[in-house]
């Protein structure tokens, strides 16, 4: 039974985060793209390509960035016009300091837009 909580957690995260997007709303945007791709830490991310809005979301667990691979803080999310230059992170989820049903490891979901085909 320890086994299907990530997939339940991954299902969750994903209807949290895409909701916004189904009423026509992206994530959070700074405006400010001065982050290089190459300068952010971050493994195994999930990049949302968003056509109405001509940007990209990427979505990558917190920790990484913050060198803490071992914990799932949670899920935040960069945007880019380019795929090179990246606004700094929006937290999009946060793990609760205690009492979280998923346990400690939380990865990137993977993002699609509701409705569309």
């Amino acid at each position: 039974m320890k086994f299907v909580y990530p997939w339940v957690l991954a299902v969750l995260m994903c209807c949290v985060i895409i909701q916004p997007l189904a009423h026509g709303a992206a994530p959070a945007q700074t405006g400010v793209f001065n982050i290089n791709l190459s300068d952010i830490r971050i493994r195994d991310p999930f990049i949302l390509a968003d056509q109405a809005s001509k940007m990209y979301y990427m979505y990558t667990q917190s920790g990484n960035r913050q060198n803490i691979d071992g914990l799932g803080l949670g899920v935040e999310v960069y945007s880019s016009k380019d795929l090179a230059k990246w606004s700094a992170p929006v937290l999009a989820f946060e793990r609760p300091k205690s009492g979280f049903w998923g346990g400690s490891d939380i990865w990137a979901p993977e993002v699609h837009q509701f409705g569309k085909s």
